[in-house]
């Protein structure tokens, strides 16, 4: 049932978070464009002294300013905090409104909050403001809602102590609290909540709201009494951009100074600009391809076999994003994801296999439905010419993201849907595992797998659950279900004057240490 915890946990939520979690979960990639350099009002000083504005240009908005009811925006985590919060690359969770924690009794933990936190209105970050949080996320069905659904309990044993009990064993409880943003109680009632929060939204992050439009973006002043250090840059403004190329010129024009999440295209143009820093890695997506076996050709697994073999994993990189993305390597989790294992490969292309197999199964000339979003239109089409080599019949189903979200809810009919995942704020493969029985309308149903990925959720034992992991992908690559692709480069830059940028963080950019040389 739900792609964050264990099916049996049978906590219902609304239509409105889960689409907001599946556009996120698969990607969706509005990160089709984003910003850059651009300059800022220069601090008085003479040589070395800093800019007190930095301008960054991103696609990827947020709907809203009410951080319940969003996952993963950058001026979510720029504007409001969380007791922890997990980095990529580092499967240890890092205090934040929270100074220490610990396991206090069987699925129950016990947290410290640190002294002197305040909200930006001044007024102290206490015990009741976090059980508040959790309550009210829970009882309006907030988008956030879906990911903390395994957790029972969040009560306030003191004005600073907070008490965490959890529905069962729950490896991944940190990762799911740090998407637990805490609003103020009194605020958040006084303003009405809600809606109302959101036009005067008041965190305890290390920036404040000065202004914001879900169309423009947004103006963020530094929080100077935030518990961590006022940061870097008093003024940090945000532009959305809609395009690609559009965010490109912007960065190499000077009106923005931070680019965040480009697409391929432009690296070809901006690599050889020598005032820009270039990123170009592993930025939390991947491509998730999913062959549905409860019907149709794809039932014989010699199929889907056959389709592994005939997808040419390097063309797609090489001639989709000009070398830069990763292989997914024969197993859902990738090398910079919790749960990879060196002890598995990807299936070799092999055309002439493809061939023999399909034939074998009597399916040459099957026809088959691919379908995505019209993001992925290219993707999606080249799929489509490989498997053609192998004697399938494809037709391309390339929906806008609306109606690509209706099929990824309620079920697909195609042999091929790309599904997607985003691992922001998770960085574990469990946000992936999640999808393969996924839904009313599965394209996988089998108990085996359903025993395998449960057991994936219980074990606390971090070595214990990733043997137990490594038999799950292990699992998926013997059964042939995922038509292996690749991951989805983070393209991102920053004017050579800005420093401080951590562009590792998948859909979220970090702003509290970017400085500008003025």
């Amino acid at each position: 049932m739900s792609p964050e915890f264990v099916r049996a946990a049978q906590n219902p939520f609304s239509r409105r978070s889960f689409l907001q979690f599946s556009s996120l979960a698969a990607g969706v990639a509005a990160l089709a464009a984003c910003g850059g350099p651009g300059g800022g009002d220069a601090a008085e000083g003479g040589s070395g002294a800093k800019a007190t504005l930095i301008k960054i240009g991103t696609a990827a908005t947020a709907g809203s300013m009410n951080p319940l009811d969003e996952q993963y925006s950058s001026l979510q985590v720029n504007v409001f905090d969380s007791l922890v919060r997990v980095y990529a690359g580092d499967p240890e969770p890092q205090g934040r409104i929270a100074e220490s924690w610990a396991e206090t009794g069987e699925n129950t933990w016990t947290f410290t909050l640190r002294q002197g936190v305040t909200f930006h209105d001044g007024t102290p970050v206490t015990a009741e403001d976090v059980a508040f949080s959790f309550d009210t996320l829970m009882a309006e069905q907030y988008a956030n809602s879906i990911t903390l659904i395994s957790i029972k309990s969040i009560k306030a044993v003191d004005d600073s102590t907070v008490e965490v009990v959890s529905a069962g064993p729950d490896p991944l409880l940190m990762s799911r609290l740090s998407a637990l943003y805490v609003v103020p109680k009194a605020h958040w009632e006084k303003s009405g909540g809600g809606e109302g929060f959101a036009q005067d939204p008041i965190g305890s992050g290390p920036f404040k709201v000065e202004s914001y439009s879900a169309d423009t973006g947004a103006q963020l002043v530094a929080f100077a009494d935030f518990w961590d250090g006022a940061p870097a840059t008093e003024k940090i403004h945000m532009t959305y951009f809609s395009d690609a190329s559009a965010l490109a010129l912007a960065l190499q024009s000077g009106e923005v100074d931070v680019a965040h999440q480009l697409t391929t295209a432009q690296y070809p143009t901006l690599e050889g600009d020598d005032n820009l820093d270039l990123s170009a890695q592993f930025g939390g997506t991947q491509n998730m391809l999913q062959l549905k076996t409860t019907s149709g050709p794809f039932a014989d697994i010699r199929v889907r076999q056959a389709a592994i073999a005939a997808i040419d994993a390097d063309a797609l990189v090489q001639g989709l994003t000009h070398g830069l993305a990763e292989k997914e390597d024969g197993q859902l989790p990738l090398k910079e994801v919790n749960g990879y294992t060196d002890t598995i490969t990807r299936p070799a292309y092999d055309l002439e296999k493809a061939k023999a197999l399909l034939a074998e199964a009597g399916a040459t000339g099957a026809e088959i439905k691919i379908t995505g979003m019209s993001l992925y239109r290219q993707l999606l089409e080249a799929i489509g010419e490989q498997l053609t080599a192998a004697g399938f019949k494809p037709t391309i189903q390339a929906l806008e993201i609306s109606e690509w979200v209706q099929q990824f809810t309620g079920g697909s009919d195609s042999d091929i849907f790309y599904r997607g995942v985003a691992y922001t704020g998770v960085f574990d493969v469990d946000r992936a595992f999640s999808m393969v029985s996924f839904g009313d309308k599965p394209a996988v149903k089998d108990p085996e797998w359903d025993k395998l990925f449960a057991a994936t959720r219980t074990e606390t034992d971090p070595a214990a659950r990733l043997e137990k992991i490594a038999t799950a992908s292990q699992y998926l690559n013997d059964q042939a279900y995922i038509l292996w692709s690749y991951a989805n480069p983070s393209i991102s830059a920053a004017a050579k004057t800005v420093s401080g940028t951590d562009f590792n963080q998948g859909l979220v950019l970090p702003m509290q240490g970017l400085v500008k040389q003025a």
